[in-house]
């Protein structure tokens, strides 16, 4: 128990000695700078960052206030303290502190939103119309994938390989468009006259 105590109160010690002995000092540390996460994040929405990993000395002491930079602003930026992804792309996160560096990689790849442009509610049997759909990474606007079509009632709306859609007979379909990231769907329905 003894042994236990005084193991216990010497790590205590050294972490207090190490904090005076470097507090305000502005000279390097003598304990090397380690992250305590991964040094690549990946992010898949912009926004704010979660999970940045932690600084500690190589004895253990976590480290609060380092002054952080990114590489590329146009990829992330510090906000407030926080960090926050902008865009698609990968850029460097550096922090400094007390002379020494420690870097991580942040890798921002927003997920593809699909969403239809302007689907009709309804149609009447006979009636042919084509679908457009549109991507989006976050805020940006990008060209809709290789998107393959389906209709959940082909005897009501059928669906070519171009979006074309073919009213058939009364009743209501979802058609939905799939790319390899993600899908839309739309709720349409067919009646018999106008």
């Amino acid at each position: 128990m003894r042994y236990a105590l005084r193991v216990a109160s010497e790590r205590v010690m050294r972490r207090f000695w190490f904090a005076v002995s470097c507090w305000g000092c502005g000279a390097p540390s003598a304990a090397p700078l380690e992250l305590t996460g991964p040094d690549l994040i990946k992010v898949t929405a912009v926004g704010p960052v979660a999970g940045v990993p932690q600084v500690r000395t190589a004895d253990g002491l976590l480290l609060d206030g380092l002054d952080w930079t990114v590489e590329r602003a146009e990829v992330a930026r510090w906000e407030n303290g926080r960090l926050y992804a902008v865009r698609e792309g990968e850029t460097t996160v550096t922090g400094r502190w007390r002379g020494q560096e420690v870097r991580w990689r942040l890798e921002v790849k927003p997920a593809l939103l699909l969403r239809f442009d302007e689907p009709p509610e309804t149609l009447v049997v006979g009636e042919r119309v084509s679908l457009t759909v549109h991507g989006h990474r976050g805020e940006e606007d990008v060209p809709a994938p290789d998107l393959r079509w389906s209709s959940s009632a082909p005897e009501i709306l059928t669906v070519d390989a171009a979006g074309t859609l073919t009213a058939m007979a009364e009743g209501v379909a979802y058609v939905t468009a799939q790319g390899a990231n993600g899908d839309a769907v739309v709720e349409i329905r067919v009646s018999g006259a106008r």
